[in-house]
């Protein structure tokens, strides 16, 4: 094998990896990327080596390592889609006064790849970026098991739940849908509380964008207003990821969406 061929193969291999939005075992990678499983093993090992690809020691499974998505958030040149990305969450965070970020699910977690600090941290710290959250406790977990259709990752996430822990889960889903966004107010953390919006490209969830602060600010009372400038947001950044190269000073400006 050339180091050419070799070269194309890996590329596909990780390109593959990183566009799937769950974990893919050795054979589903093969499957689909027309790669024999000889040259499979190896090329992922080596990708494991570089920390460019994690690999679940029970399953076997393969998704995008941290240090490939850090590499991704932290090194693209100021003029880039996420410099745009992070110009919206700047407009965001300033109008309501909070954090805000963006998400990606990511195998079974909500994985946080953006923030951009409020004037008031939640537990009085900066959290570093990317980390990991869990699914069930935040208001972006929620957003994706509403929005984004993936059945395995839903059985998955809520196999832990007593039946009436689902039946209240099914009944906050339904009400996230009608509202169109969702809410986590002191689940992860008893003093913090978040809201949650799906960003839709062609009628499919591609990431959450989110503010969160201290629920004494963040309140039930509080969060339909605040709702109001997350969903604004996630249809900025629709618009923002569909067309690839757009000022954000660009875009109309337009009235809130109504939101309940």
């Amino acid at each position: 094998m050339t180091q050419a061929v070799l070269a194309n193969r890996t590329a596909a291999v990780l390109r593959l990896v990183a566009s799937s939005p769950a974990p893919l075992g050795l054979s589903e990678i093969a499957r689909e990327s027309a790669i024999p499983k000889a040259t499979c093993i190896r090329i992922l090992r080596a990708l494991v080596d570089q920390e460019l690809l994690d690999v679940d020691p029970e399953t076997r499974r393969y998704r995008v390592s941290f240090a490939l998505i850090a590499l991704m958030a932290d090194r693209v040149h100021a003029d880039g889609s996420i410099e745009l990305l992070r110009r919206e969450l700047v407009r965001l965070g300033s109008t309501t006064h909070e954090t805000a970020g963006i998400d990606l699910f990511i195998g079974h977690d909500v994985v946080v790849v953006l923030q951009i600090e409020g004037p008031q941290l939640i537990s009085q710290t900066s959290k570093p970026v990317p980390r990991r959250l869990p699914a069930l406790r935040t208001s972006t977990g929620k957003a994706f098991l509403t929005w984004h259709h993936d059945p395995g990752s839903a059985e998955v996430l809520t196999a832990p739940l007593t039946a009436a822990e689902r039946d209240r889960l099914d009944e906050e889903l339904t009400t996230n849908r009608r509202r169109g966004y969702a809410v986590a107010f002191q689940e992860l953390d008893p003093e913090a509380a978040a809201i949650a919006a799906p960003v839709m490209v062609d009628d499919t969830m591609v990431c959450a964008v989110w503010i969160g602060g201290p629920s004494y600010r963040m309140t039930p009372t509080a969060m339909p207003e605040l709702a109001a400038h997350v969903v604004e947001s996630a249809d900025r950044l629709a618009i923002l990821l569909r067309t690839g190269r757009v000022s954000l000073d660009d875009l109309p400006s337009t009235p809130l969406r109504e939101v309940s």
